[in-house]
């Protein structure tokens, strides 16, 4: 049936008939409405086992078709099939016809229409109403009504894609569209609030109302100050909830000319502006003391102002020159009214025309106001100073009787006070008194700008104060130690004393040593207690005319001087030895010295060249008394009659005396050095006999000594007798070699070689590596030597070449006689290496191997090197020798002769020169261009390749035989898959296919026996499937199809 002509009617049934094997199980049944370019299922139709079968199929309504087919699959096998031999129709049913709107129809939002639409007798009468405003998604309008006809309120959604659908509610498949879409024209914005005259305030939120339902997206919200001339954005994306709450900015300037604007977001042309300006009010303004009136001292008035109730809390200030400055009252906080005042006590030390008010609220400093005009403040006259009153010069430590009169109101109880600084701040000088004067005791200051204050004890805003500025001149100051003769020594402390009183401020204290021609401070700023301790600087040149002299710091012509001279006497004097004595070498001389006995230790010195240079003696402790001696043990090894002695005191080297004229120093000749005694040149490492003479004085026990610069001594021989000993000669090279002989009992007593002689140095001695053997890249291995042949660190050379170059291995390693070097990995394998050692000190001086010793090469391939065949799914020994002390080792193989690598494994070193791994072939090989490689896991450059091929050939213990290449299979279908295998073979198969040349695999079945499958192919379309049979027990054991074959579905 439907095949070749006949109607389909949308909504109704057609029966689809159609004659097949009963034998060949269910089928697929589809219809198409382009001539069978595609088809769309219709079911799956249970096989009847009859010769015959039919479907009844339920007409879709959306199809209007004359291009109809049906086509039949069988499920099992899709190659099964049959479609209609010509066209059949399918047309949509017509019992509903909507009638409006549909199509070009402009609907306004917000407003009604009447959906009107026809019907046929099927029809159930109750139907379901729905609209869209793309075509794709609906909204129900109405459900289960009757009629032919629906009241609609539009909504307010602007769309130029809108469609009406009246579907029948009982049978849902039967409905109708409008033909064509139609239009919904957004409705205009209505603003609610503000709409009328009013008077909103900074800083405070007044609500924006709308009818939220007159916008069809979230509100964009503006303001005017300028009845619309220019607009401000309040919000962009407000809520469509038809309220928002807005903050007034307190940035804003007052305006009577404020409009709202509301708009939709998504349309700003459709919009709504207050039907009437609305005003912002001015947020503050002074209302009392704003131009006029008079406020009195020690009096309360009331500051009045009208504000924004929003805005908090307020500054209230006050000025008295016209708002040039202006000075605190008090914080207001904020009453929540429009009108707020403030009680003020007014200050009393007030007198002015010119006064103002000025409030600002605290949290927006720019809100702010002032008074318009000017009003007075003037003080109260309850006392009234009269003494001193202004013009007065009192002098500091006289009295001053202080004056006063009083009105009734007073309290007559008082406090009087003094200020330095014309009125900025005041010092009690009595309080509570009473009476109408007081007696003061005048301080000691230097003050132009005085005045007295009187307060009324009782209420301290009643006072008084000087008309004018009286003067304080301070008295003369007294000194009154030193003020005698007498003697000071330099680093000594003594006390400067004075009489507290006579100064005012600070004191200031100088010295002269020229009886006051000049001066000089010892102090700016001393505190004004009566004493200073002075230490005598140790840097003064002595002197007897010496003056002390002490000043107000505030007023140095205001001062006193020492009444008499005294004297800074001389520090230190020499006085023995001072001129023409002698010493003798190891004897004793007492050296004296007259001094300051407040300067600490004392350094003495000896000079054999008048004083040029000197040689350090002793530190002496300071005794406390004016003279100091000290017992001289005079060197032995001097002959001069040029010497002097000089004494430095150890705090300050400055304080120093020398010797007037010189005296002699002669040394001791107990001891005379016979050899070496100059210019002689003896070998390291060789004997020499050292030989002496000796006078009866000495004690016959000596101390043998020898150095290689004349400065630094090592002990040879120590308690010896007679008058030679036997020296292995050190290795220590030097020119400027020489021997002491010391008297063992007295030290005093030696004697040293006349002149330099020298010391050769031996030639130094490697002792390994000096025969053939063989060393390893990255081992250690020791290199040693004689440590006696170096006389220095050593440094440590290798040749590759046999001497050829060289390279550095240490440049300064300790002579213990052996270093231990581990050989770079970098270095190239040579069986020609030699070792040089050398003193660092003179590489002229070196050794170098007896014989050359072989660096090995550190990894060479021993198995699969050149030829040879491996079979996919064996084992085979890959064999290395290498270096024992690189770590790890990679093995990879390659299959194109080098080109490309795989990694096989990393084998842990296992401490022997050869080592084996068995590797598990890989089956899915064929070549004859394999190769191995191992390669160090630390060091990678370090490598060996087979230096030929080998070949590797799969295992052939399965061999797929079907599908193996070029079949072409229909999807659905069954089709046998077979193989063959050897006895190799476990017996048990997985089966997989690709549908994409091998990239990925798919399981079709796993763990079956025999040599063949019956594959259900999958309904699909691919020119590049293979199958793939698998050993389940050796999954390495497998074949895949020789080439690619074909699914159609």
């Amino acid at each position: 049936s439907f095949n070749n002509g006949g109607t389909a009617i949308g909504c109704g049934t057609a029966t689809i008939s159609w004659t097949k094997s009963p034998c060949l199980g269910n089928w697929y049944v589809y219809y198409s409405d382009n001539n069978g370019a595609s088809y769309s299922m219709i079911a799956v139709a249970t096989d009847n086992g009859l010769a015959n079968q039919s479907y009844t199929w339920s007409v879709p309504n959306d199809v209007n078709s004359t291009t109809g087919k049906i086509r039949i699959n069988n499920v099992n096998n899709f190659a099964i099939s049959d479609e209609s031999d010509g066209n059949f129709s399918i047309i949509p049913s017509n019992d509903i016809t909507v009638t409006s709107p549909n199509g070009g129809e402009s609907l306004a939002a917000l407003t009604n229409h009447v959906i009107t639409w026809t019907n046929l007798p099927t029809a159930s009468g109750q139907y379901t109403v729905r609209y869209s405003t793309n075509g794709v998604n609906w909204t129900t309008i109405a459900s289960n009504i009757t009629g032919n006809s629906y009241n609609w309120s539009v909504p307010n959604i602007p769309s130029s894609t809108c469609y009406i659908r009246v579907i029948d509610y009982v049978n849902s498949c039967k409905y109708d569209v409008t033909d064509a879409p139609f239009t919904i024209v957004a409705a205009t914005p209505v603003l609610s609030s503000p709409n009328v005259a009013q008077t909103w305030q900074l800083g405070c939120s007044y609500n924006i109302t709308w009818l939220s339902s007159t916008l069809y997206s979230t509100a964009k919200i503006d303001y005017s100050l300028d009845n619309g001339s220019t607009w401000t954005q309040i919000v962009s994306n407000a809520a469509n909830s038809g309220s928002y709450a807005w903050t007034v900015p307190t940035t804003l300037t007052p305006s009577t000319q404020c409009l709202i604007r509301i708009s939709n977001t998504g349309n700003l042309a459709l919009n709504d502006v207050s039907s009437a300006p609305f005003t912002i009010g001015v947020p503050l303004t002074v209302t009392s003391f704003n131009n006029g009136g008079t406020a009195i001292g020690c009096g309360t008035a009331t500051i009045s102002w009208t504000k924004s109730p929003c805005l908090g809390n307020w500054y209230v200030y006050y000025s008295d020159n016209n708002g040039a400055s202006y000075s605190m009252i008090a914080v207001a906080t904020d009453n929540g009214l429009a009108n707020q005042s403030y009680t003020w006590s007014v200050p009393n030390d007030v007198n002015s025309t010119t006064g103002k008010i000025k409030i600002n609220n605290v949290n927006n400093f720019a809100i702010s106001d002032e008074s318009d005009g000017n009003f007075s403040i003037i003080p109260s006259n309850d006392i009234t100073v009269t003494s001193p009153n202004g013009g007065e010069t009192l002098t500091g430590l006289s009295t001053q009787s202080i004056t006063w009169t009083n009105l009734p109101t007073s309290s007559g109880q008082y406090n009087v006070q003094y200020s330095t600084n014309n009125g900025s701040s005041y010092s009690t000088i009595a309080s509570n008194v009473t009476g109408n004067s007081y007696t003061w005791n005048v301080p000691n200051l230097n003050a132009p700008n005085c005045r007295i204050r009187i307060q009324d004890n009782l209420n301290t805003c009643k006072n008084d104060v000087s008309d004018a500025s009286f003067s304080i001149t301070p008295a003369t100051p007294a000194l009154i130690s030193p003020n005698v003769a007498q003697t000071w020594q330099l680093g000594c402390a003594y006390n400067i004393t004075w009489l507290t009183s006579t100064l005012y401020t600070t004191v200031k204290i100088d010295y002269s040593v020229d009886n006051g021609l000049t001066w000089v401070q010892i102090t700016g700023n001393a505190a004004n207690n009566g004493t200073y301790a002075w230490t005598v600087p140790t840097n003064l040149a002595p002197s007897t005319q010496c003056l002390i002299r002490i000043s107000n710091t505030g007023n140095l012509a205001l001062n006193d001087v020492s009444n008499a001279p005294f004297t800074i006497g001389v520090p230190v004097t020499v006085t023995s030895f001072n001129s023409g004595e002698t010493a003798i070498g190891c004897g004793t001389a007492t050296i004296s010295f007259r001094k300051s006995t407040c300067l600490g230790n004392w350094y003495i010195y000896y000079s054999i060249d008048n004083g040029v240079s000197y040689s350090f003696i002793a530190t002496v402790t300071e005794s406390g008394a004016a003279i100091q001696s000290y017992s001289w043990l005079v060197p032995n090894d001097i002959n001069v009659n040029t010497a002097k002695i000089k004494v430095v005191n150890a705090n300050y080297s400055s304080v120093s005396d020398e010797s007037d004229g010189n005296f002699s120093i002669i040394p001791s000749n107990d001891i005379t050095v016979t050899s070496p005694n100059g210019g002689e040149s003896l070998a390291a490492l060789t004997n020499h006999v050292i030989t002496w003479t000796n006078l009866p004085t000495a004690s016959g026990q000596y101390i043998v000594r020898y150095s290689t610069n004349g400065v630094n001594w090592t002990t040879i021989a120590n308690n010896i007798t007679g008058n030679s000993y036997n020296w292995s000669v050190p290795n220590i090279p030097s020119s400027t070699c020489f021997i002491r002989v010391i008297d063992y009992v007295n030290n005093c007593k030696y004697d040293v070689s006349d002149a330099a002689f020298t010391i050769v140095a031996a030639t130094p001695v490697l002792t390994s590596p000096n025969v053939a053997q063989t060393w390893q890249l990255g081992c250690a291995y020791n290199i040693t030597w004689n440590p006696a042949t170096l006389y220095s660190t050593a440094r440590i050379d290798y040749s590759a070449d046999g001497g050829t170059t060289w390279t550095n291995i240490a440049t300064n390693a300790s002579n213990s006689g052996t270093y231990s070097w581990t050989i770079p990995t970098t270095l190239l394998p040579s069986a020609n290496y030699i070792i040089r050692i050398s003193n660092t000190g003179n590489v002229g001086l070196n050794d170098v191997s007896n014989a050359p010793f072989t660096i090995a090469l550190p990894v060479t391939i021993t198995s699969f090197n050149n030829g040879g065949t491996l079979t996919g799914c064996s084992t085979a020994n890959i064999s290395f020798s290498k270096s024992t002390c690189l770590g790890n080792w990679s093995i990879y193989y390659s299959i194109d002769n080098g080109s490309s690598y795989n990694f096989i494994t990393t084998l842990a070193e296992n401490g022997s020169s050869t080592q084996t791994y068995p590797w598990l072939v890989p089956n899915d090989i064929n070549v004859a261009t394999a190769k191995i490689r191992v390669t160090n896991a630390t060091y990678t450059s370090i490598s060996d390749e087979s230096d030929g091929n080998f070949s590797i050939v799969p295992s052939n213990d399965i061999t797929v035989t079907t599908a193996n290449g070029g079949e072409s299979w229909q999807g659905l279908s069954v089709k046998t898959i077979s193989w063959t295998n050897l006895p190799g073979a476990s017996g048990q198969y997985t089966i997989r296919y690709s549908v994409n040349n091998g990239s990925t695999w798919t399981s079709i079945a796993s763990n079956i026996t025999g040599n063949s499958y019956n594959w259900t192919l999958p309904n699909l379309s691919s020119s590049q499937c293979l199958i793939k049979v698998i050993d389940y027990i050796n999954t390495c054991k497998f074949d895949n199809s020789d080439a690619v074959f074909t699914i159609v579905p």
